[in-house]
């Protein structure tokens, strides 16, 4: 998840992917169920935008807008995770 207020928090995900799964082969665990999710997206202000996002359709991994506060789209994202999880 990032801010999509704030493209900093988006050039971290590629980051965040490499440290999860450095966790994952270091433990000997199976691959995880990833989606992308822009927080904040009912927000003013924002900078990055669902077209901007590469880091997602790079490693085919699904992408959301999301808002936390509003609980915007949370149930698309936990749907996709369910989906990716039965496969």
């Amino acid at each position: 998840m990032f801010d999509v207020t704030n493209k900093a928090s988006y050039r971290h995900l590629e980051d965040w992917y490499s440290d999860l799964r450095n966790v994952c082969v270091a433990a000997g665990k199976p691959p995880v169920s990833i989606v992308v999710c822009g927080n904040k997206a009912d927000l003013d202000g924002r900078v990055v935008y669902p077209r901007h996002t590469v880091f997602p359709k790079k490693y085919g991994f699904p992408y959301f807008d999301v808002s936390a506060e509003s609980n915007f789209n949370f149930e698309s994202v936990f749907l996709a995770l369910i989906r990716q999880h039965l496969r």
